[in-house]
């Protein structure tokens, strides 16, 4: 995979997860480095 489409994909991944809550945000971040 492109270093650009991974980028791409981490930044909408990150800001999903800054949208939700607090407690999710802590689950998608345990859910992405799992």
């Amino acid at each position: 995979m492109p270093v650009r489409a991974m980028l791409a994909k981490t930044f909408r991944s990150l800001n999903a997860c800054r949208r939700a809550s607090e407690g999710r945000f802590i689950g998608c971040a345990q859910l992405f480095l799992a």
